[in-house]
């Protein structure tokens, strides 16, 4: 499965779900499962492998049958029962609302993101990767810096007072 937007600069990007969506996006669909992440993102929802209660969040929220699909996708993915946190999967979100048409400023208020941060986000993955390693390789670079400077201060010859009589 793949999602298409448009970057801030126009070009049209492709990439695939991600892992941790694809399992949720197969099973109820990518409206449902963004409305899931939007909801529970970051909270820990109980899971059980015997049969979902009614009286479970998620059924409260979207229906006992589409619980019960979340319920089988969690305890497929060797879960089982237990709590679970729900990733927020901020930048699945904001690239399915990219490709909706969204703009930047609507995003970034429903994601409660600066724009700069949905702007990186709607990057093609491997832009995003290669931008991490340049950053990777500067704050390397600076550590070795800081290390040498620690090291020269240290290591500053001792002056000694030369006593005449």
């Amino acid at each position: 499965m793949k999602i298409t937007w448009k970057t801030p600069k126009g070009k049209t990007v492709t990439e695939a779900v991600g892992a941790a969506e694809r399992p949720f996006v197969e099973a109820i669909g990518l409206e449902a499962t963004v409305r899931f992440f939007e909801v529970f993102g970051g909270r820990y929802v109980y899971f059980t492998d015997m049969r979902m209660q009614d009286r479970n969040r998620i059924a409260q929220e979207f229906g006992a049958e589409t619980a019960k699909l979340i319920n089988s996708v969690m305890v497929g993915m060797k879960y089982g029962g237990g709590s679970y946190r729900v990733p927020l999967s901020n930048i699945f979100i904001a690239r399915v609302m990219r490709s909706q048409g969204r703009t930047i400023d609507d995003i970034s208020n429903k994601l409660r993101a600066t724009d700069s941060t949905v702007r990186r986000w709607l990057l093609p993955n491997a832009v995003q990767a290669e931008q991490a390693r340049k950053l990777q390789t500067k704050r390397h670079k600076q550590a070795i810096a800081e290390a040498k400077a620690e090291m020269n201060a240290a290591a500053k010859p001792v002056t000694r007072a030369v006593v005449r009589t």
